[in-house]
């Protein structure tokens, strides 16, 4: 699409066209710069348009003028509703061993994938928008108590590059669950500062951050996936974000519950190296429906197996600089 004079502060230009994302099944709340998906999208179009902001531009005194219009749904079924979680290769090609296919995570690995990943992550490095955001200030400052990150190290640190970052992600917000939560997960979160700050004695190399990402800016959340080395989490879009910012020098460690989908071919599908990692953790008491009460993980099997991937001399990388 090209629209002249309608966002003349925001425009970018790809090859003299003003191209345009419409969304018009979305408002500002599903589909707006509050929504860490908008931000998935602005480093491919100049103007992302939803259908509250496309009232004010589509008015009698307006004029828009469309060279070429094109339908095109992957932008929708792409990021958007975990559709990409579908994006399953023995699924897709049923003609391929699944086995074989499970056991080559370069199989999985999709070169459109990995060259989007490139060209987000080179526009949001370029754009001081983006670049030059203040999310430790932003972590740091939080006033909501119930919502507060929990910080066990100096951020600051990671900007020097004296530390990482082991996150480890809550879904819990306001002290309520709305599904996939684990109900004792304070205490598996002080197991593992325990894990890494006395007993393996990397109090002085990790930087612990335990909260819930949902509840910070898309731009806090690139960055603090940029300088994490190690995530856990429940399983959830999450992981997604985690497989387009981590660095591929990384573990991401996933937590999973009966009968829900797993991440690891979306973490495969934008893997770009040797040493992307990815492990997950059945918690086979849990519960991922709505309405039911979140159950406890076994805290002392959870921090073995743990432990033990962590033992795993293919992950020695990943406690290197």
């Amino acid at each position: 699409l090209r629209l002249l004079n309608i966002f003349p502060n925001e425009t970018r230009i790809h090859n003299n066209y003003n191209i345009t994302q419409i969304m018009q099944r979305y408002n500002d709340q599903q589909y707006g710069a509050s929504i860490p998906i908008f931000h998935f999208h602005t480093p491919f179009f100049n103007n992302l348009v939803n259908k509250d902001n496309i009232q004010t531009i589509m008015d009698e005194t307006q004029m828009i003028y469309i060279k070429q219009f094109i339908l095109d749904e992957r932008a929708p079924l792409g990021f958007g509703a975990a559709g990409i979680w579908n994006w399953d290769i023995p699924r897709l090609f049923p003609h391929l061993n699944k086995t074989k296919c499970d056991n080559h995570t370069e199989w999985q690995r999709s070169p459109i994938a990995i060259e989007m990943k490139q060209l987000m992550t080179n526009y949001y490095e370029a754009t001081p928008f983006y670049s030059n955001y203040s999310w430790i200030d932003e972590i740091n400052d939080m006033k909501d108590d119930e919502n507060k990150f929990e910080v066990h190290g100096d951020l600051k640190d990671t900007l020097s590059n004296k530390e990482w970052i082991l996150f480890i992600g809550s879904r819990w917000v306001n002290g309520v669950c709305r599904y996939r939560c684990l109900a004792n997960l304070k205490q598996v979160k002080n197991k593992i500062v325990d894990l890494f700050h006395n007993k393996l004695n990397m109090k002085n190399s990790i930087i612990i951050i335990f909260g819930n990402p949902g509840k910070l800016s898309f731009r806090a959340q690139y960055h603090l996936f940029k300088h994490t080395k190690l995530f856990i989490g429940v399983h959830g879009a999450v992981f997604l974000m985690a497989s387009l910012f981590m660095t591929p020098n990384s573990l991401k460690y996933e937590i999973i519950m009966p009968k829900t989908p797993v991440s690891n071919h979306v973490v495969n599908m934008f893997g770009d190296g040797i040493n992307d990692v990815y492990h997950k953790y059945l918690c086979s008491g849990c519960v991922a429906k709505q309405g039911i009460p979140p159950k406890n993980i076994d805290v002392d099997a959870f921090i073995k197996d743990l432990t033990f991937t962590l033992s795993n001399s293919s992950l020695n990388h990943i406690f290197s600089r």
